[in-house]
């Protein structure tokens, strides 16, 4: 959008043909002017949200597109104050001229290219295609990521969070009891008048019956907890339980009971609000907009609470084969997470996205598997025409020298750990930083931060660690300025980090990618193989170890070194699969480091 497009256009300038090009993104990056309008009307003690408010006003009457991504939000931000300003009514598709997400959609009807990401796209799947305009050709970049992209969106997840608040009659840092206290207080100016108003007694009526919830809420969880404790599969502080038709284990109907317990307390809450939102809105007089914001925001938690019940039915009642269930406990929070996600995307993918195109690209650096497009074929169901294997413009075999120690510990071994920071250590004071580590996790990562960080110091070597300084934008920021660095990255480092000013000239691939293999849904996909490791986990490891073997050269003029600790890509046999994947490069087998 911001470099390819408009080269094309300036080469097409003399021929008087432009392609109109746009972005179209989802509901939630777009402003809405009528829900500002309503939180500008309810008063706040939220000194920093009102300076947020503030922003938005100066903002409002510069943008024109109304687009979050002009503000450049943290995260926070984002979760607790701009989701207050987007589209609530998810049955309004921006109808009405001066909305930001109605001109998105006319900008992409008169556009001869949009510019989607995956999550749009699986978005406009699930919505009958109602999302992005009507297209006959389809290009899908960094497709080899289609099949995880298509789970993901496809599938859904539910915070343990969420519920309670669903109990609390919370909406982020939005509370009903608390709007509804605030419309009173306006209202009546003394207490004699709101207990004639019947007030007292519907709010005690609602509180009530949001206590009896949360209750319910605590019976379902301590009794789920009391299973992840004695079930689940432990790896890294998360607890991983899959929940199977055929294993019960032995708390079914347990478990089912609780949740409809839960559901009933609940449902009644849901038609107690309904009465009171009816009394609120007979009963007050002089701030109507506020009784409007109010509707909203109820609007909202019933479309919460109904989407979450039917998910979680999906889950503890309705279990299907096509999908696979399992929830994640984190257990320094104690806090669960409940997934779903299809086993099989290749049946939906055609269905409701390939059948409906005249043609179709999926491009990739990393598209192929082993010199061959069978993994891509089986996972995404693909009857494709043309494959095509295009080389790279680089010299790789002179540009790189890819070091194998033969020294390193297997990664299972005691001392693995120990003698992969001696290594790292060496070579990235060698190098004088301008270094980044891949690593597979962030418990491996934490580890090699710790031990690290002081030593390299001591040679004026900064360590930037993802996940303790910074995101990854921000490390890659640090880095720029400060190639004196050594750069700790896991899957968000792997790829689509680009770093192209050739000032890293060192990348270390501490292990080789495979999925965690108890993984649920990794599980359950590989049980369509015959042979599951060869088939389906070493060609998904190949195209991951490619793409961070990717982040080394971007350009013509780029040199470095990439450090492979992983021995087994010396003493297994698969090992070959992947050195023989890379594109290139000089190989140095060392045999012994003196340390």
């Amino acid at each position: 959008y911001s470099k390819d497009l408009p080269i094309i256009n300036k080469i097409l300038e003399n021929e008087e043909h432009f392609i109109k090009f746009c972005t179209l993104k989802g509901r939630d990056n777009y402003l809405c002017i009528n829900t500002l309008s309503n939180q500008l009307i309810e008063q706040t003690d939220d000194i920093e949200y009102s300076r947020f408010l503030a922003k938005i006003l100066v903002w409002i009457s510069t943008t024109i597109y109304g687009d979050k991504s002009e503000l450049g939000l943290s995260s926070y931000v984002d979760r607790n104050y701009w989701v207050r300003l987007t589209h609530k009514n998810t049955n309004c598709f921006g109808k009405n001229n001066g909305c930001f997400l109605y001109e998105s959609k006319i900008r992409a009807e008169n556009s001869n290219i949009i510019i989607v990401n995956h999550a749009l796209l699986m978005s406009d799947l699930k919505s009958a295609n109602n999302l992005i305009p009507k297209h006959e050709i389809l290009i899908i970049d960094e497709a080899h990521n289609l099949e995880d992209v298509a789970s993901n969106h496809l599938g859904w997840k539910v915070d343990e969070r969420e519920i309670r608040d669903l109990s609390r009659l919370d909406l982020g840092k939005i509370n009903i009891f608390d709007i509804a206290e605030k419309i009173i207080s306006k209202e009546f100016s003394s207490k004699e008048e709101r207990i004639e108003s019947d007030y007292e007694l519907h709010i005690d009526r609602l509180r009530n019956l949001s206590k009896e919830s949360e209750l319910k809420l605590k019976d379902f969880l301590n009794l789920l907890n009391g299973i992840i404790n004695s079930n689940a599969v432990r790896n890294a502080g998360i607890k991983t339980l899959r929940i199977f038709d055929e294993n019960d284990f032995g708390n079914k109907s347990k478990i089912s009971a609780e949740w409809n317990r839960y559901k009933f307390q609940s449902d009644n809450l849901t038609l107690e609000i309904a009465k009171f939102y009816k009394f609120i809105k007979n009963v007050i007089k002089k701030n109507k907009p506020l009784v409007e914001n109010l509707n909203d925001i109820i609007f909202d938690w019933n479309e919460n609470y109904s989407l979450i019940k039917s998910q979680l039915d999906d889950m503890f009642v309705n279990r299907n084969g096509e999908n696979v269930f399992w929830i994640e406990n984190n257990e320094r929070f104690n806090n669960n997470e409940f997934f779903s996600a299809p086993v099989d995307v290749s049946k939906i993918l055609n269905e409701y996205l390939f059948d409906n195109l005249d043609s179709m690209i999926l491009t990739s650096a990393t598209l192929n598997s082993n010199d061959d497009f069978n993994h891509l074929k089986t996972t995404l169901g693909l009857n494709f025409d043309v494959a095509k294997v295009f080389g790279s413009p680089f010299d790789y075999n002179n540009s790189v020298e890819i070091i194998i120690p033969h020294s390193v510990p297997e990664p299972s071994s005691e001392n693995y750990l120990t003698e992969m920071n001696k290594i790292i250590y060496d070579y990235v004071v060698e190098m004088g930083g301008k270094s980044m580590a891949l690593f597979t996790s962030y418990k491996s990562l934490r580890n090699s931060n710790k031990v690290l960080k002081e030593k390299l110091a001591e040679h004026n070597i900064n360590v930037l660690a993802q996940g303790v300084d910074g995101s990854p934008h921000q490390i890659i920021k640090r880095f720029k300025k400060n190639s004196d660095s050594l750069i700790l990255g896991t899957s968000s480092f792997w790829e689509g980090v680009d770093i192209d000013d050739g000032s890293l000239n060192l990348l270390i691939i501490t292990k080789l990618p495979f999925d965690v293999p108890t993984h649920p849904l990794f599980s359950a996909r590989s049980q369509k193989y015959q042979t599951p490791f060869f088939d389906y986990s070493i060609p998904r490891a190949v195209i991951k170890f490619k793409q961070g073997f990717g982040r080394l050269i971007r350009n013509e003029s780029d040199t470095g070194k990439v450090l492979l600790l992983d021995s087994r890509i010396v003493t297994k046999k698969y090992g070959k699969i992947f050195v023989e994947s890379l594109p290139g490069g000089k190989i140095d087998y060392q045999q012994d480091y003196d340390f």
